[in-house]
């Protein structure tokens, strides 16, 4: 808690160079933790450039999830680019629903297979 507290007044001097938007600003901070055998956490770093880089499939769909839901809190909203592409009609006649989360998160790993 007291490192948000701390970068607190960065955050509100660049929140007020857009007064009309207060969704303009964000920041992610990447912190360490480690979990000893009694389960209680040990704060190591706090990053605050973290990597967005995967190393594994695992690694792709946390990072995924995350930036999405770091979009969802600022309010961009996601789209299904096979509805948008297609249309609605298209989308009636085929009858596909696609699990736009599901998309993003697997796209790319063996696991996964959408057709």
């Amino acid at each position: 808690m007291k490192t948000l507290i701390s970068v607190e007044p960065h955050i509100v001097s660049n929140l007020n160079k857009s007064p009309g938007n207060k969704n303009a600003c964000f920041e992610l901070y990447g912190f360490d933790i480690l979990i000893d055998e009694t389960l209680k956490p040990w704060l190591l770093e706090v990053n605050v450039l973290p990597s967005l880089s995967s190393s594994s499939p695992f690694d792709k769909i946390v990072k995924t999830l995350l930036i999405c839901d770091v979009l969802t809190l600022i309010g961009v909203r996601g789209y299904d680019k096979k509805k948008v592409n297609s249309g609605p009609e298209e989308e009636k006649r085929n009858g596909s629903k696609t699990n736009m989360l599901s998309d993003f998160a697997f796209r790319g790993t063996k696991e996964h297979d959408p057709g």
